[in-house]
Order: C-alpha cells, then sequence, then structure tokens
C-alpha cells in the first residue's frame, strides 16, 4: 500500500489562508486594511510601504467619460471663421462704410457738393465678396449741386481703387440756380480685377464732355486721379 496524504477540512484550510495574508504586511483593523511596516507597527497615513502602494490612492473608474477635442477647421485667411461659414473670406471682416458719403468743394466761396446714400452692391451690402473677373452691380442714390462751373457738363464717376475702371452715376449739367439739387439714382455694372484681394468702391467729380472720355484722353479717373479714402461707399472682396 503507497504513502498515505494528510486530508485537511475546510476550516484547516482557512487557517492556512489567514496565516499566508498575515505576512503580505497589513493589519485587519475595523473592517480596513492598515499598512504595517517590517516590525509590525501601522504605517503612517501616505506613507510608501515597501511594495510601492501608496496608502489612499484610488484609480480613476474604468467607465469616465473621455472628451476627444474637435478637428480644426480649414480657415484660410486666418480670421476665426471656418471657410464654410465665411462670407469676407479677405482677413478680419471690416465695417461698411456709413451712408451717405459726402463730396464738398469750394471756390471762392462757392460750392460743388455731390453725396450719395443707400449705395448697395449686388443683393443689398455694401461689403461684397466677388469672384476674379466677376461683374457685379453698384446702386445708389445722388445728389448733386455745382455753383462752382454752373454750365459744366459733370460727372459722377464711380469705380474701384486700387484700378481705373469706372463708370458715371451721371452724367450732365446740374439744375440751375444751383441752389437746387439734381437727384435721381443710379446703376452701373463694374467688373472685379482678376487679382485677389481688397478694393474699395469710390466715387468723385468728373468734367469730361461726355462719361467715357473726350477723344480717348481720360478713359480713366478724371484728370487721372483716383478718388480719396474720404469717397469710399463699399468695399469688396475678391476670392
Amino acid at each position: 500500500m503507497g504513502p498515505t496524504f494528510p486530508v485537511y477540512d475546510e476550516h484547516v484550510r482557512g487557517l492556512l489562508l489567514l496565516s499566508l495574508l498575515g505576512g503580505c504586511g497589513f493589519h485587519i483593523a475595523g473592517g480596513q486594511q492598515t499598512p504595517l511596516d517590517a516590525d509590525g507597527d501601522a504605517l503612517p497615513d501616505g506613507e510608501v510601504q515597501a511594495d510601492g502602494s501608496i496608502d489612499g490612492l484610488v484609480d480613476a473608474p474604468s467607465d469616465a467619460p473621455i472628451t476627444v477635442a474637435d478637428a480644426p477647421c480649414a480657415d484660410d485667411d486666418d480670421d476665426g471663421v471656418c471657410n464654410s461659414m465665411d462670407t469676407w473670406p479677405c482677413g478680419a471682416q471690416p465695417t461698411p462704410p456709413g451712408s451717405p458719403i459726402t463730396l464738398d468743394e469750394v471756390d471762392s466761396g462757392d460750392h460743388m457738393t455731390i453725396s450719395l446714400s443707400n449705395t448697395a452692391l449686388t443683393g443689398g451690402q455694401r461689403l461684397y465678396t466677388v469672384a476674379p473677373g466677376a461683374t457685379f452691380t453698384v446702386t445708389a442714390n445722388y445728389s448733386i449741386i455745382d455753383c462752382i462751373c454752373t454750365g459744366c457738363i459733370d460727372q459722377i464717376q464711380i469705380g474701384l481703387v486700387p484700378g481705373t475702371a469706372k463708370e458715371c452715376l451721371y452724367n450732365g449739367n446740374p439744375s440751375s440756380p444751383c441752389t437746387t439739387a439734381t437727384t435721381g439714382t443710379g446703376m452701373r455694372t463694374l467688373t472685379a480685377p482678376m487679382t485677389t484681394g481688397v478694393y474699395q468702391v469710390r466715387f468723385r467729380l468728373g468734367q469730361d464732355l461726355d462719361c467715357d472720355g473726350q477723344n480717348n484722353d481720360h478713359d480713366g479717373w478724371w484728370t487721372n486721379v483716383p478718388p480719396s479714402a474720404a469717397q469710399t461707399v463699399a468695399l469688396v472682396c475678391v476670392h
């Protein structure tokens, strides 16, 4: 008959398990585990034990929500507005010019005064985005008084700056006496340059024989001088 081995009941196995746990450096008190040092004394709260554990450390729950940052949207002009929503893709959107805008010239106490109001580009706005080479309309109410040259043919030239292409909202001899304003509404079509960028729609006085220029001498602005920034009535983004 072969060798025999002792048989342990459940009570004995439980005692063996407790003896093994006792070698792990913990004292069971009040249902809580207290870390012990090598001599069996309790360690102060938070002190690192020999096995590298830290009293009071709690792992983050495995089901904690994870936040994923949205991918940045495309913003070609770096103005903080996504391309898909940007109505002014030429940088930060400017403030539209006011209305009315007035030009007043004085000579020996006499005035020549032009005023444009309710200026609107295609779509009824004073900030407009257009493709290179595309056309758009300019509409404005005008008022003109010329007491400096009562017999002159006057033009209200309107066009893009920078640039020399222009059209005339008005072309004629204003009413006499010059104390009475000549008024009306004009609409002209302009063509956007092929170069992208921001352009100003401005106006000025012309005094040619007609709007197209006399003998092709003044195809651009009258006296080849563009209007000043004070005569800006709208802005165009060519993009």
